[in-house]
């Protein structure tokens, strides 16, 4: 067993815990469609689902590198696994986004000031 097969077992749970997590977020982004704005629901209903389907294919892809044995399938499992995590963020940050979840003086000069009234 070469080296980099021993660390990409633990890649094919890892791929399935945020397939999951994805999911999961899907489920609870649909149940927000009715009280939100549908059109940024969508986009992160979409990019979830996307996450989800890349993560899959990512798990798929470290068992074809596996049986094949090459290296270079596995390092495209990797890239398929990372641009599934930025969707799976973005698809975060567009729903919170959607339920004005940032910092309501982010573009304004008070911003330090607001801020150590914060934590006092």
């Amino acid at each position: 067993m070469q080296r980099w097969e021993k660390g990409s077992q633990a890649m094919v749970s890892v791929n399935a815990i945020f397939a999951g997590f994805s999911g999961a977020l899907v489920a609870v982004l649909i149940a927000f469609t009715e009280t939100e704005t549908p059109s940024q629901i969508q986009v992160s209903i979409s990019l979830g689902l996307l996450s989800v389907i890349l993560f899959a294919l990512a798990a798929e892809k470290i068992t074809d590198s596996f049986d094949e044995g090459k290296v270079t399938i596995y390092l495209y499992s990797m890239l398929i696994y990372n641009i599934a995590v930025v969707l799976l963020f973005l698809s975060v940050a567009v729903f919170l986004f959607s339920r004005c979840y940032y910092l309501p003086c982010a573009h304004s000069a008070d911003l330090t000031f607001y801020v150590l009234l914060k934590h006092m």
